[in-house]
């Protein structure tokens, strides 16, 4: 039996190493390529591979090795990756119900269309950004809203309101969809969940803007 060399032994290592590293880009690509993912997921990859695929600090080849390792592997386990973890989670669910509720099939059409003036005067108003796109993406295709982004905009303005007109804001539309028997179970459902959580939290109920609310239905309620 011919001898192996420790030369040889290192060169079959590097080929192996070259070979991972390949298969592991290979899958990066695929989940940023993958558009029913979320916006946040797909971003997070695509940074992740670009330091990879750069290295601008060559001496920080392994992190950034480990980095994408780890990106990759959440993401085929099905982890969203927003950066999340720092808000309050109810701040971080009313977030989530209002863009599952945003990218729900078969909802009226009037749902979507509020959903999507509410979020473009958010935008607007506060000056953040809330849809996003993949880098050098912007005009060969779509993007998405982020979780991150909607749930810090809910975090720093709990009370930011968008006026839209008072015929057609949101509020207006969605209870009209919650009064409209012709409403979809599912739709339904999703929607009173959500505005049930956010209208139940302590800091909601005691805001002013809640109790003024209250007392203003109160009063027309009895007269």
């Amino acid at each position: 039996m011919k001898k192996v060399t420790t030369k040889q032994r290192r060169g079959g290592k590097a080929a192996q190493a070259v070979a991972a590293l390949a298969t592991l880009r290979e899958r990066a690509t695929i989940i940023i390529e993958d558009r029913q993912r979320d916006i946040d997921t797909r971003l997070a990859v695509q940074l992740a591979l670009t330091n990879e695929t750069d290295r601008t600090f060559p001496e920080d080849a392994d992190s950034y090795v480990r980095d994408l390792r780890e990106a990759v592997t959440r993401a085929e386990a099905g982890a969203v990756l927003s950066r999340v973890e720092d808000l309050d989670p109810q701040t971080v669910e009313a977030a989530r119900a209002v863009l599952a509720l945003y990218e729900m099939p078969g909802k009226p059409d009037f749902i979507l269309d509020a959903l999507t003036v509410l979020l473009s005067e958010t935008e607007r108003q506060i000056g953040c950004r809330l849809y996003h796109y993949l880098d050098g993406r912007e005009e060969t295709e779509p993007g998405g809203y982020s979780l991150e982004s909607l749930a810090s905009v809910f975090a720093n303005h709990p009370l930011a309101r968008v006026e839209i007109g008072p015929r057609f804001d949101l509020a207006g539309h969605l209870a009209a969809v919650l009064a409209d028997p012709a409403t979809p179970a599912s739709v339904y459902n999703t929607l009173q969940e959500s505005l049930s959580g956010m209208v139940n939290h302590r800091d909601t109920m005691h805001s002013p803007d809640v109790i003024r609310v209250a007392l203003e239905v109160g009063k027309r309620a009895s007269a």
